[in-house]
């Protein structure tokens, strides 16, 4: 698989996002490498919780920025940030016949994390530029 970095278009502009979005990268790459090295869902688990604990932690770092910049959109990001936390807790991060294979999760993971920061975080960054010109 692949590793995945953030190119320069998905860049906030914002250091402690931008830090975070790499990082949650970085894990779901090792978790990646650790799958094609034969672990399963019981040798990842550790590694999920955290990838769990670190978005969580993440969200609550953009909602805190989106809350001091005044950012007319926070309801609908924070509302999808609560829709993709109920999601990874559906699944349990944990083997169940409902959990997609761990190539499929770590797939989805990747997905989330670079369509979230595309879709929602870039025009909270370009919001946050404007009013530092203002």
């Amino acid at each position: 698989m692949d590793r995945h970095e953030l190119g320069e278009e998905l860049l906030t502009g914002h250091p402690l996002i931008d830090h975070q979005h790499q990082t949650l990268l970085a894990l779901i790459d090792g978790m990646a490498e650790a799958v094609e090295s034969g672990a399963n869902w019981s040798m990842l688990q550790p590694r999920l919780q955290l990838f769990l604990r670190l978005l969580e932690e993440h969200f609550r770092s953009e909602e805190q920025v989106m809350r001091e910049q005044y950012y007319p959109d926070y309801a609908q990001h924070r509302a999808v940030h609560q829709q993709l936390l109920a999601q990874a807790r559906r699944w349990n991060l944990s083997e169940t016949e409902h959990a997609p294979a761990l190539e499929e999760l770590l797939n989805v993971l990747y997905e989330v994390v670079l369509r979230h920061v595309e879709e929602e975080d870039l025009p909270l960054a370009f919001f946050m530029r404007r009013q530092a010109r203002c």
